[in-house]
C-alpha cells in the first residue's frame, strides 16, 4: 500500500497592529512589515484599537505613545489589567522629544520602544525578537500544561489503585480466622496505602503552591 505523505500545516503568519494617529506613520510601518511577510492591522486611535484587538486578537502591537483622546499609556495599560490581552507584547513608538515619557511607557507594561524616525532594520529586529520571545513563552506554557496533565492522570491511577489496595486489606482485617501474620500483613498494607496517599496529596499540594498557573489538580479523598 503506498504510503499516504503527512505535511504539517504550514505556520501562519504573525498579526501586528499599528496604533497611530497619523495615517502616513501607518502606511510607512504597514508597507515595511507586509513586505517582510507580516500581517497588518490598523488603527488611528486607542478606541478603534480596541475594537481592533476585541475583533481579532495580534500577535504584537506597535503603539504610538502621544495620541489625541486616550493615549497609548492608556491604552496599554488597559491591555494589561484584562488577562485576555496582557499577554501581547506591546512596542511603543516614540517621537525623540518624548524619551522622558520612556520610563512611563514600560511601566505601563510595554516591552519594548523605538524612537521615531526610526531605522528599518531596528524595527523589524524589535519585532522578530518579541514575536520569538512570546512564541517561546507559550511554548514553555504548553510543555507545563502537558506536564500537569500528565500528573493528574498518573495520581488519579495512583489513587485508584492505592484505593483498591485500602478496601481489600480492610476486607482481610475484618475476616475471622485470619493468622497472626496474616493480621500483620493486612495492617501493613493498609498502613502504607495510607501513607502512599498521604505522599500524593502532599505533592499534589506542593505543585499547586509553586504553580499557581496550573490546572487545578484532582485531590485524593
Amino acid at each position: 500500500m503506498p504510503r499516504i505523505p503527512f505535511h504539517l500545516p504550514a505556520p501562519q503568519p504573525a498579526t501586528v497592529l499599528v496604533v497611530d494617529d497619523q495615517q502616513a506613520n501607518i502606511e510607512t510601518v504597514g508597507v515595511l512589515l507586509t513586505t517582510m511577510g507580516y500581517n497588518v492591522m490598523a488603527a488611528t486611535s486607542a478606541r478603534l484599537a480596541l475594537e481592533r484587538i476585541q475583533a481579532h486578537k495580534p500577535d504584537l502591537i506597535l503603539l504610538d505613545i502621544m495620541m489625541p483622546g486616550v493615549s497609548g499609556l492608556d491604552l496599554c495599560r488597559k491591555l494589561q489589567s484584562d488577562a485576555a490581552f496582557a499577554g501581547i507584547p506591546v512596542i511603543f513608538l516614540s517621537a525623540a522629544g518624548e524619551v522622558n515619557l520612556i520610563s512611563a511607557a514600560l511601566e505601563s507594561g510595554a516591552v519594548d520602544y523605538v524612537t521615531k524616525p526610526f531605522h528599518r532594520a531596528e524595527l523589524l529586529s524589535r519585532v522578530r525578537t518579541h514575536l520569538a520571545l512570546k512564541a517561546t513563552r507559550e511554548e514553555l506554557l504548553l510543555a507545563m500544561e502537558d506536564k500537569d496533565e500528565l500528573l493528574r492522570l498518573m495520581t488519579h491511577d495512583f489513587k485508584n489503585r492505592l484505593a483498591a489496595l485500602q478496601i481489600h486489606a480492610d476486607f482481610l482485617l475484618g475476616e475471622t480466622g485470619l493468622s497472626p501474620q496474616g493480621t500483620e500483613s493486612a495492617r501493613t498494607l493498609s498502613r502504607e496505602a495510607r501513607r502512599a496517599s498521604d505522599c500524593i496529596r502532599e505533592l499534589l499540594a506542593n505543585h499547586a503552591a509553586a504553580q499557581p498557573h496550573a490546572l487545578k489538580m484532582e485531590q485524593m479523598d
